[in-house]
């Protein structure tokens, strides 16, 4: 982790990152700005420890959008999504918002689940062009992920308020 995250100038210790699994997020404009001036700054690294350990270095809110992680506020416990308790190693793969193994059937109705792998989802054998984007798309260096997604942040910004 420590090659694919930097705070430029900023000393944060490693233990003061914050990490968050966000298939599902959402960020206010303050948030977006946070983040911009955290990446102008000379922040970098994969989004998922960038955001959250940017917005709390600015003293803006993370919360859960409804799981049983310590992250969650108390009236959205278990209200999107199920996840597996790290107690018990041997409930991996039970919650419907994880890592791995891919949820092949939807058994708990009015949850989010991610990652989802049902037949109309899989998208087969890429083709050789499209192996070469993904190839060219994985050399690419976090931060440029990161710029792109501050522009369309930006965009829908200025589209709703008119800027």
């Amino acid at each position: 982790m420590e090659k694919s995250f930097s705070t430029g100038t900023d000393p944060i210790a490693q233990d003061e990152w914050i990490l968050a699994f966000m298939p599902i997020h959402r960020l206010s404009a303050r948030a977006c700005e946070a983040v911009a001036k955290k990446v102008s700054e000379g922040w970098v690294g994969h989004f998922e420890v960038l955001l959250p350990t940017a917005l709390t270095h600015c003293g803006l809110r993370v919360s859960d959008i409804g799981g049983s992680g310590a992250w969650t506020p108390k009236d959205r416990v278990l209200r999107h999504y199920v996840d597996w308790h790290a107690g018990l190693p041997y409930l991996y793969g039970t919650g419907t918002l994880r890592f791995r193994p891919e949820v092949r059937s939807r058994l708990i109705k009015n949850k989010l689940y991610h990652p989802c792998k049902t037949p109309s989802s899989e998208l087969g054998n890429p083709t050789s062009s499209e192996r070469k984007r993904i190839a060219q798309a994985r050399r690419k260096p976090a931060s440029t992920v990161v710029r792109y997604w501050l522009r369309r942040f930006r965009s829908a910004l200025a589209s709703h308020w008119g800027r």
